[in-house]
């Protein structure tokens, strides 16, 4: 099944043309990160509001800044906020005082004194994902046979949901901005996707995501079976749902991806939180359990530096047979095989077993 956009006859007026400088102003827009702009504009408003700083601001000012926050905030917080000034007084033609040598050391003195462990989202385990897709399917079957539709169709969105979020490593936004126009789908074999941007294709050239479909716990299927109950061949993939079952038209919101995922932890009964992560480490782990090397993942999540990849991919190190403690035999994979297509490992991993069957069969 293939879904290509809406060529439709446009019943509206023609608008008024607009200049250049406005044509530019509304692409410079667009290319724009609105969860980074919103970032940005709250570190300008804590340094003027809550530490009543004026901008444009000294070296001194921002390193006095900054140390009145240290300990208060993380370290990463406090960097998040460095950058939304320093984006400030450049948009503005100001010289940039967050890259003084004064500021970028009073910076290393507040890392070094209160660096913590990073919090990390608690992975969701794929034996905790069956339980959840299980429950939800006789969730189902119940709202089937009493008729109610609204009921059953919301189950169906947040299996589909969870399915491509886990199997395709997706964050929350991107599961937000999934558009049904640009999903093609090969019944029996796989699923691409066409995100337009995503946070790590700063040229906005766009990147198409591919899953394989699986026997088991199938991602292609289970957003088949959504988008055909829906009627959905345009617009968000996932939408808000009211009591009476009817669509909104925009997509779910970033923040509602989490009590979706725990409302289907607590449907199932398990004992574990959720967070919009979860997924991402929860298919990470997934994949380095079977085998996949961290350039592996790397390449089919869509991560583009190692930095980021071994926060959800310990490095393990492996002596083998000369190892005096054969528990730490296996700890390790110091070599890195030649990039794969990580579809295909899915793929072989349904083939020898490892995934059990479940309620999906292939999509």
């Amino acid at each position: 099944m293939s879904v290509h956009p809406d060529r439709g006859g446009d019943s509206h007026p023609a608008a008024a043309p607009l200049n250049g400088e406005t044509l530019a102003e509304e692409y410079k827009q667009a290319g724009k990160s609105q969860n980074t702009d919103k970032a940005y504009s709250q570190a300008v408003d804590h340094f003027r509001d809550e530490c009543h700083g004026f901008l444009p601001a000294t070296e001194n000012e921002i390193a006095e800044y900054i140390a009145k926050c240290a300990g208060k905030y993380s370290v990463s917080t406090i960097k998040l906020r460095l950058a939304g000034l320093s984006a400030w007084h450049k948009t503005v033609g100001f010289k940039d005082p967050t890259k003084s040598a004064h500021v970028k050391a009073v910076l290393r003195g507040i890392a070094k004194k209160h660096n913590k462990p990073p919090r990390e989202a608690t992975p969701l385990p794929f034996d905790y994902l069956k339980q959840m897709v299980l429950r939800q399917e006789q969730l189902m079957a119940k709202a089937r046979s009493d008729g109610d539709h609204a009921e059953y169709q919301r189950r169906s969105r947040d299996v589909a949901l969870l399915l491509i979020g886990f199997w395709r490593g997706f964050r929350s936004d991107e599961l937000c901005r999934l558009e049904a126009q640009f999903i093609t789908v090969y019944k029996g074999s796989r699923i691409e996707i066409y995100l337009p941007y995503s946070k790590t294709d700063n040229d906005g050239a766009g990147v198409t995501f591919s899953t394989a479909a699986l026997k088991a716990f199938c991602p292609v299927q289970a957003y088949c079976r959504w988008i055909e109950d829906a009627g959905i061949a345009t617009g968000p993939v996932f939408r808000a749902i009211d009591r009476w079952g009817n669509f909104r038209e925009t997509g779910v919101t970033g923040r509602s991806i989490g009590p979706i995922l725990n409302g289907m932890v607590k449907d199932a009964g398990l004992d574990i939180h959720l967070s919009t992560h979860s997924l991402r480490r929860g298919f990470a782990k997934w994949a380095a359990d079977h085998g996949w090397d961290v350039h592996s993942v790397m390449a089919y999540v869509g991560w583009k530096n190692y930095e980021s990849a071994k926060r959800y991919i310990p490095p393990r190190f492996s002596f083998g047979e000369l190892s005096l403690d054969h528990s730490m035999s296996s700890l390790s994979n110091a070599t890195v095989p030649t990039v794969i297509d990580a579809s295909s490992v899915v793929a072989e991993a349904v083939k020898r077993g490892e995934m059990d069957n479940g309620s999906f069969g292939a999509g």
